[in-house]
């Protein structure tokens, strides 16, 4: 099959997915199998991504941060119990640093738990308020 067919292909598929069509709609509309327009599909996602500028997604990160912002805000205010408050602070901690990258790209072993003292993060709130916080870490194994 040429390239221009593909991309006149693709076009369709990007045009139909606009007006809200399914995929069993689109398939029943081209004959085309579920495979080809996977296929389809897939080329674009990856024309849209290709589309997105890096200012865009500065937005969406600092939106996401701010919605970060505003959970711990509502967490602290809440009338949960100390541990369920602070499970929650840890996993939107958890969260705001996997969006920042903050995870090792490696998986630390440890000899023993007494070997261990995790690194700090200082995180600073909107109000102003520093909290130094354990690190997260992803993937880390103790062996006995």
């Amino acid at each position: 099959m040429s390239e221009n067919l593909i991309a006149a292909h693709v076009a369709i598929v990007a045009v139909k997915l606009r007006e809200g069509k399914t995929k069993q709609q689109i398939l029943a509309e081209t004959g085309w199998c579920r495979q080809t327009l996977a296929k389809y599909i897939k080329a674009h996602l990856a024309d849209e991504l290709k589309a997105i500028t890096q200012e865009e997604l500065q937005l969406h990160l600092r939106i996401e941060l701010e919605r970060c912002d505003d959970l711990e805000d509502r967490i602290e205010a809440g009338t949960m119990t100390d541990a369920k408050r602070i499970q929650l602070l840890l996993s939107v901690v958890k969260h705001r640093c996997e969006l920042l990258g903050l995870f090792p790209k490696e998986a630390i072993v440890l000899t023993s738990e007494r070997d261990y003292t995790p690194p700090l993060i200082n995180i600073t709130f909107r109000d102003g308020r520093d909290r130094l916080l354990p690190a997260p870490v992803a993937d880390a194994e103790v062996i006995e």
